[in-house]
């Protein structure tokens, strides 16, 4: 399992994803969100970001439904961001 120092990596990895997001509309803005997904060892199953494979598509769908489609997620831990509110979190930590 992950620690608070490891946790605070992964954040920073999804912080980093979050930041490649693409938004969809153009009159209205956007959650940016990053994911990551780890397996329950601590390897990095894989990141995505919102929009990454097609605009308007979840940072979390991407990673899971598309991206590891076949893969056993079994106890597997997901890192996932949200906006500004990601960066108050991680700074309270």
């Amino acid at each position: 399992m992950p620690t608070k120092k490891l946790d605070r990596t992964f954040m920073l990895m999804a912080l980093s994803e979050m930041e490649k997001s693409r938004a969809e509309h153009k009159d209205r803005t956007d959650p940016l969100v990053g994911a990551v997904l780890l397996s329950e060892d601590g390897k990095v199953l894989g990141k995505a970001h919102r929009g990454g494979l097609r605009i308007g598509d979840h940072a979390e769908f991407t990673l899971i439904e598309r991206l590891l489609p076949d893969k056993n997620l079994e106890r597997s831990i997901l890192y996932v961001t949200k906006g500004s509110n990601s960066f108050c979190a991680l700074s309270q930590s």
